[in-house]
């Protein structure tokens, strides 16, 4: 502030010039405690002065209220202190404190009295703009120390006493104070933040030459001014709404004499210069708020400046022009709006002043219309900007209507679409059908044929709207689906839906009839005839379900399409709301009324935040194929439910299911896809069909067999000349009468049940029996007939290979399998392998009669010519008769012999140890293992042999290990011991192949010998790989050893036949 407390002084002039320079410079620049009185909280604060000569002229009188600009403080100049720096920081530190002494006198002083006259304020004579000064002066006091906080309280007791008092004067109590001059309104200028402190308004407002509206923009001003001071611009944008609200209310209920569109000027006014001046600042700490008081303000200047232009004639129809008395009315505006002031044309910006942007909106129409989109643009760009995409949308209908009148329909179209999408999935019914109304008018003057129908329907269709609206759009729908020449689909659910649906019969017969019973509700004000309704449907492939047969379809009245940054409530917003009255005051003479809502938390919460970004668009309607559907003619839906039975005789067998409900009117096609479809069946009665055997149970392979076909014909009208097929398999062989695979019904055959006899012939293979399912079609079948059949084999072979050290042969049997009796000969075996030759051992010419569970064996010894064969294929053929049929077959059997030569030859002898001529029970025998190889190009091998467990003999030391086979030969000595005497099987050996990585478990030994080959600690005996069958001879698998009793008892035990027995001796 430019007033600064004084401190006068006196005495040495010569001393004070010299100090007072830097006195001036240094005092404010170190803080200081303030200690206040009555208990408030201690402050630390900056101390300026004006240290002028002492005059008494410059001393205050009794009658001066004034704080800042008054003598606090005298100081006398004698001789200067010494100039150091402790003793200039003492000077300094004790000027501050007894300044702060003298405020602290004066301050207790001065709020003392001001509390005193603040109550004496319902007495007769008292003034408020004596006390409003005096408080101010005090704010003013508290301004220059730097007690924003504390400043900016004076004027919120003085706004709130204002306040007060106005109340008051409006609930019929007099107020002296409030003169004819204060409720005169003779300019509307706004309010101007371009000086912390408007003089010129404060000495109109000293003098009581200042109007409510002038009185207002002071206040709030300074309270701007002090904000701002404090850092809190969005506090300003957030006063200001209320500035702008209270101060026009209290006119309107003072009753302050104004011209129509005088305070829209000075709200439009006063909403820019806040905008304007808050540019200049940014808040850090709640840019949010910040912006959206900002874009409120926007929008409440935008808002006044429609008022205007709707008054003074500027809106943008062109067959509307301002008349006379609104050309003088915007005179009349313009004049009270004031005059500029110094330096007031432009701002910080280079913008116009607010007053001059208004004066150049009401100068035209053009400029009206260009200013006016600008704000329009600026309020709703900066909603956008801070994600409040709801007000926004508020902001673009008014967009959109205003291109109505400016005659530009097209541009207004998306901005009215995506209103009407925005209330309706927020739940406000009523906001949404009123908007459609302007959306239909707007469509209606595109000459939009395709998206007017649909606007047309929802109106028609809406509960909320007036009837004769309803009634007026129903019309014009009905008149636009006869006079047009093209085809409109539509969809069905605003005005026409499918409440139930359900079939009499959900499973009918073929060629029978198929009803289905509808409930139909119609949301339309009146009756709604019909040329058409069809219900379509589809045939359902077997793999696919079926829906209930009962369903309840969804109405389907919202908007699929969703809309940008907005979320739909999960709960509908109900269209009546539930308020209270709030009175204050009188019924006749109120002072303050309003409603409240108990609900407000719910319908106002916000749902934007979480929206979606992205516009889902509604997908176009299609109509279906109505190749199958069930239709019916000439209807009238009457308003509200409708039950109607449409009914279709079936021709087609198989599951349906409902797909689309189609209402044709005109060339208007209502459509609706139902969400939940229900199925009917339509089958017919499958006849009974079996083909069996005419002479046995069974079918056999490798024979004709004779079969009889039974079809029972229940349901089937099939006439004479008609032929059925018989399809099978490629390997199944079907011999007719004709020698084809039809079958031609005569007049024998025209019965209730149908038999045909034909043969099936399959070839014997290597299995007990196959299944085959065999269909039987007809044109007049809706489907193919059924049936299995089932093939024995007669024959079952099996093959085993014999070994006799290097010799082998060959066994194959036949098992007789089946009832039929087969006559066997000429056995042949043979391989595709020229270096190997068959034998045969049986007997050629010999034939042999198989039965059922008998078996005849042939036998071949097989020579080979090297040793390289391995693997040898095997083609057995013989051939047959059954005793059914007397024909000559051939019966075939093929094998694979893998591995089949010798390749190693053992041998095991058990020989006594020591002097020992006989080996004797309980007495360790020597078992020698010789392993010989049977190839002659002999090669360094090893094998693993294992002595089997054995209830004869114990082994002592390993019973495992590995063998080297050098040159060919190979053998190992180990000690056995015998547990029982008499002649007893020599033990069993096994021989198995050597794989590198298998390991062998130590066996625990007492022999303390080396054996002949190193053996591995550990083993997994799963990694053991045996010969397979004849790759090993076991040449003493059948050789005994004669074992004595190392005693003679009475009563001992011997092995006789191979059984251990008890004998007495």
């Amino acid at each position: 502030m430019e007033a600064k407390p004084i401190v006068t002084c006196h005495g040495d002039q010569t001393i004070f010039s010299s100090l007072h320079p830097t006195l001036v410079q240094t005092l404010p620049k170190e803080t200081t405690e303030w200690r206040r009185s009555y208990g408030r909280p201690p402050k630390t604060v900056h101390i300026e002065a004006s240290f002028v000569p002492y005059d008494e002229d410059i001393l205050p009188k009794e009658t001066d209220k004034t704080l800042v600009s008054r003598p606090y403080f005298h100081v006398f100049w004698v001789d200067a202190e010494q100039k150091g720096q402790e003793s200039w920081t003492a000077l300094l530190q004790r000027l501050r404190n007894l300044l702060l002494q003298a405020y602290n006198r004066h301050l207790s002083k001065y709020e003392e009295n001001m509390r005193l006259m603040r109550e004496r304020r319902n007495e007769p004579g008292w003034g408020f703009i004596q006390f409003f000064l005096i408080q101010e002066e005090l704010a003013f006091m508290f301004e220059m120390l730097g007690l924003y906080d504390d400043a900016m309280i004076q004027y919120d007791e003085l706004d709130a006493l204002f306040s007060q008092f106005v109340i008051t004067k409006v609930s019929g109590t007099a107020v002296p104070w409030l003169t004819n001059n204060f409720l005169e309104c003779k300019s509307w200028a706004g309010i101007s933040l371009q000086k912390a402190i408007n003089r010129d308004r404060r000495d109109q407002i000293k003098d009581n030459k200042a109007s409510l509206i002038e009185f207002r923009n002071y206040l709030f001003s300074r309270q701007c001014a002090l904000l701002f001071l404090l850092g809190k611009p969005s506090e300003v944008s957030r006063r200001a709404m209320e500035f702008l609200y209270n101060t026009v209310l209290e006119v309107i209920k003072l009753k302050i004499s104004v011209i129509p569109g005088a305070l829209d000027c000075w709200s439009f006014v006063s909403a820019l210069e806040v905008l304007q001046t808050c540019e200049k600042y940014e808040d850090l700490y709640n840019p949010e708020l910040f912006y959206l008081y900002r874009a409120t303000l926007w929008d409440h200047a935008r808002k006044k400046l429609y008022s205007l232009g709707e008054l003074c004639g500027l809106m943008p129809e062109d067959d509307v022009q301002p008349r006379s008395e609104q050309l003088t009315m915007v005179l009349d505006l313009t004049s009270g709006m004031g005059i500029a002031e110094e330096n007031d044309a432009v701002n910080v910006n280079n913008q116009p002043r607010p007053r001059d942007k208004l004066r150049e909106a009401l100068s035209s129409k053009d400029s009206f219309q260009k200013i006016y989109l600008e704000l329009l643009e600026q309020a709703m760009g900066t909603f956008k900007h801070i994600g409040r995409y709801r007000c926004a949308r508020l902001i673009t209908k008014d967009l959109a209507l205003f291109y109505m009148r400016m005659g530009h329909p097209e541009k207004a179209e998306n901005y009215l679409s995506e209103a009407v999408k925005s209330y309706h999935q927020e739940g406000w019914s009523q906001l949404s059908e009123g908007t459609r109304l302007d959306l239909a008018r707007c469509q209606d003057k595109l000459k939009n044929k395709h998206k007017y129908p649909f606007t047309a329907l929802y109106i028609a269709s809406s509960s909320t709207l007036p009837e004769a609206d309803r009634r007026k759009y129903l019309e014009r729908l009905y008149e636009e689906a006869k006079n047009s020449t093209e085809t409109s689909p539509l969809k069905a659910s605003p005005l026409i839906t499918v409440e139930e649906m359900s079939f009499t019969k959900p499973e009918v017969y073929i060629n029978h009839v198929v009803e289905v019973e509808l409930k139909i509700k119609n949301k339309g004000p009146c009756d709604v005839s019909c040329d058409q309704i069809c219900l379509s449907f589809t045939q359902v492939k077997s793999s696919q379900n079926t829906k209930p047969v009962v369903s309840r379809q969804a109405s389907d009245t919202s908007l699929t399409e969703n809309v940008a940054n907005c979320r739909p409530i999960s709960k509908p917003t109900a269209n009546m709301i539930p308020l209270q009255e709030n009175i204050e005051g009188s019924l006749k003479s109120p002072v303050l009324c309003g409603v409240s809502c108990f609900q407000s938390k719910d319908l106002l919460r916000r749902v934007d935040s979480a929206g979606s970004k992205t516009i889902t668009k509604q997908p176009a309607v299609k109509k279906e194929d109505y190749a199958l559907c069930i239709s019916g003619q000439d209807i009238i839906l009457k308003p509200g439910e409708n039950v109607i039975v449409l009914s279709k005789k079936i021709e087609k067998v198989g599951v349906f299911r409902t797909n689309q409900f189609w209402v044709k009117i005109g060339n208007l096609d209502l459509i609706k896809t139902l969400d939940v479809q229900t199925s009917f069946t339509s089958s017919y009665h499958q006849p009974l069909c079996q083909i069996n055997p005419t002479c046995r149970d069974k079918l056999i392979m490798g024979i004709e067999n004779e079969v009889e076909l039974s079809i029972e014909n229940s349901n089937l009208n099939l006439e004479t000349g008609q032929q059925l097929e018989v399809v099978t398999s490629s390997d199944l062989q079907v011999k007719t009468s004709d020698g084809s695979r039809f079958l031609t019904i005569d007049e024998s055959t025209k019965d209730k049940s149908l038999k045909f006899n034909f043969t099936l012939y399959h070839d014997i293979i290597e299995s007990e029996s196959i299944d085959f399912m065999i269909k039987i079609a007809c044109d007049r079948f809706p489907q193919p007939l059924l049936t299995g059949v089932t093939f024995v084999s007669p024959l079952l072979a099996s093959h085993k290979v014999h070994t006799a050290n290097k010799r082998k042969y060959l066994q194959i049997a036949l098992e007789g399998h089946s009832d039929s009796s087969f006559t066997l000969q000429d056995p042949t075996a043979s391989t595709t392998n020229k270096d190997v030759e068959f034998i045969c051992l049986s007997k050629p010419d010999q034939k042999w009669n198989v039965y059922k569970s008998q078996r005849v064996s042939y036998l071949w010894e097989l020579k080979c010519n090297t040793e390289s064969v391995m693997s040898l294929p095997v083609f057995f053929h013989v051939n047959y008769i059954c005793s059914l049929e007397q024909k000559q077959r051939t019966f075939s059997y093929t094998c694979q012999i893998d591995n089949f030569r010798t390749q190693y030859h053992v041998r095991v002898t058990v020989t006594p140890q020591g002097e020992n001529k006989h080996c004797q029970m309980s007495v360790l025998s020597c078992m020698k293992i010789e392993v010989t190889s049977m190839y002659s190009n002999y090669t360094e091998d090893r094998v693993l042999y294992r002595v089997d467990d054995d209830s004869f003999w114990a082994v002592s030391g390993k019973s495992a290990g590995l063998l080297n086979i050098a040159n060919g030969h190979g053998s190992i000595e180990i000690d056995v011991m015998a547990i029982t005497a008499g002649h007893l099987p020599l033990p069993r050996v096994t021989l198995c192949q050597y794989k590198e990585n298998t390991e062998i478990v130590k066996q625990e030994s007492v022999d303390s010998e080396p054996p002949p080959s190193p053996l591995p600690q550990k083993t997994v005996q799963d990694n053991l790989l045996p010969f397979q069958q004849g790759q090993v001879y076991y040449a003493s698998i059948a050789k005994q050893v004669h074992v004595y009793p190392n005693s003679i008892n009475s009563h001992m035990e011997a092995v006789i036949d191979n059984k251990l027995t008890d004998v007495k001796i």
